[in-house]
């Protein structure tokens, strides 16, 4: 460029110019070298042209084709991570976006559960004859690799919904192999966004029993801190995907209705034919699954965290180092998950919410009252759990039952709910003092007396005849008949009013 008299300064700007084109190229998506040489093409021939290196379209094709290692070079090309990052989000999630290293070193069993939902890659039938594929609910303990599964046959038309979490989660509270977690790791997919039960979650740790000793669990990792998430988007951090990979490689194969991952190109036993399901009614389809995954829990793995150990194996480990599970009363997590609602209390301690009738002895003293109960998602819905200001349960009331015109039962029940509540109206009044309303309302008097009267600043009048008639003394009202000489009175009239009848007829 110096020979064609462009100065050392404007050569520095034209360079900075074309790298700045270049990495821009990169950064919106430019597909290759090859294709920036060609667009780089016409902007070179408009530098040359306003720098008046040269005004022959022939010189200018040659010197405006942008070499490959200017283009190529590295420094350049990393301006590819920002059409990477604007319009490949899993591209950036798996390719570029920076990690730590976690090491599972010093967990104990349950100090850390992953939970995922997966679709079987094996077919089934269900009921009504259609097809479709088993849903799982898994657990994953990271200290030992082990999984806890609950699977699922979804009607047409439907997925895993909350309730079917609640209930995995329930089955797992209660198994003395497993027991409640310190920390939950929870996907951020639908099937996890339990709203209220996330904080459901947080309450468990004042319902936590010990098995023989009925004692509540404090732990310093409550479970109100062990909720995580992964992030949105980014499967690397779904803890539990590599063994769901390992279901789908070394296990599902063996099991009959074997499809493959794929969906849409499903394995088959007969090349133009459809898949052929798992033979066996749901039953026997939810038995195979747990076969599976005790397969899967017994099998040593061959590297990995656990390496040479199978996820058994090495729970009996931490067994044998006098581990020992935390469970919960099945029972207590199926009252303790549930939307809210808030309800007036009516007449007798009866509440209304979707149309069931719920009642409670306690509520009878509370008609009027507003109160929230929370409805639980599992059970059969014949009980609801009254919540007091810190969201402790505070009773469960029980569905009304309708008793028949002539049921005697309806009559005692009806006598055993007002005894109850002259009970606890005697048990409220027990400790009262007695109170005079018109003596206290007297000491009150007596205790803010009336100000002292003050001498008038004057006197007006209204009308000088109104004053004088005033200052008249007033009339004696008539005196006022006593009862019975009001009767004689009136049996007198009466009788004037009788002989004067025949006097006016003989007239």
């Amino acid at each position: 460029m110096t020979e064609a008299g462009v100065c050392q300064e404007d050569q520095q700007k034209i360079a900075k110019e074309l790298d700045r084109f270049v990495r821009s190229y990169w950064a919106h998506g430019a597909s290759s070298v090859y294709k920036i040489q060609m667009l780089m093409q016409p902007r070179c021939q408009d530098i040359a042209t306003r720098t008046g290196i040269a005004s022959d379209s022939s010189i200018l094709k040659q010197i405006c084709w942008v070499p490959k290692n200017f283009v190529d070079k590295k420094e350049r090309k990393r301006a590819r991570l920002i059409h990477t990052k604007k319009h490949d989000a899993g591209g950036y999630a798996s390719n570029a976006e920076p990690r730590i290293t976690r090491t599972r070193d010093g967990l104990l069993p349950m100090d850390m559960v992953a939970a995922d939902v997966r679709h079987c890659d094996f077919l089934i039938s269900r009921q009504d004859g259609s097809h479709t594929t088993a849903k799982m609910i898994a657990f994953l303990d990271l200290a030992t690799n082990r999984i806890f599964v609950r699977s699922f046959i979804c009607p047409k038309g439907e997925a895993i919904r909350r309730e079917h979490v609640l209930e995995t989660l329930r089955d797992m509270f209660a198994d003395p192999n497993w027991g409640v977690p310190k920390n939950l790791y929870f996907d951020n997919g639908g099937e996890f966004q339990l709203g209220e039960a996330a904080n459901d979650l947080a309450r468990l740790a004042s319902l936590v029993r010990s098995a023989g000793k009925d004692m509540a669990i404090k732990v310093t990792s409550s479970l109100s801190a062990g909720i995580v998430r992964s992030r949105a988007y980014n499967p690397q951090s779904k803890v539990i995907e590599g063994v769901f990979s390992n279901f789908t490689r070394t296990i599902e194969p063996m099991l009959k209705g074997f499809i493959g991952g794929q969906r849409m190109n499903k394995k088959v036993e007969n090349q133009g034919k459809a898949p052929v399901p798992m033979p066996g009614d749901a039953a026997s389809i939810h038995r195979n699954i747990q076969l599976a995954v005790a397969f899967y829990n017994a099998t040593p793995q061959q590297k990995g965290e656990i390496a040479g150990y199978s996820p058994d194996g090495r729970m009996q480990h931490f067994v044998a180092e006098d581990w020992r599970s935390i469970i919960l009363d099945p029972g207590e997590v199926e009252l303790a998950f549930g939307p809210e609602e808030t309800r007036v209390i009516k007449t007798g301690g009866i509440v209304s919410i979707n149309g069931r009738r719920y009642h409670h002895d306690a509520m009878a003293q509370m008609v009027g009252e507003k109160q929230r109960f929370r409805v639980p998602f599992m059970g059969n819905g014949t009980r609801i759990i009254g919540l007091d200001d810190k969201d402790n349960p505070l009773l469960v009331a029980v569905e009304e039952t309708a008793y028949a015109m002539t049921d005697r039962a309806g009559a005692i029940e009806q006598s055993r709910r007002s005894r109850a509540l002259k009970k606890d109206i005697h048990a409220i009044s027990s400790d009262l003092e007695p109170i005079d309303l018109m003596g206290e309302m007297a000491r009150f008097v007596d205790a803010n007396p009336a100000p002292r009267p003050v001498t008038p600043e004057a006197e007006i009048t209204i009308s000088p005849v109104l004053k004088e008639a005033a200052r008249q003394p007033k009339l004696a009202a008539p005196a006022k008949l006593s009862d019975n000489e009001e009767f004689r009175r009136t049996q007198a009239e009466a009788y004037k009013k009788l002989n004067a009848s025949p006097m006016r007829r003989r007239a």
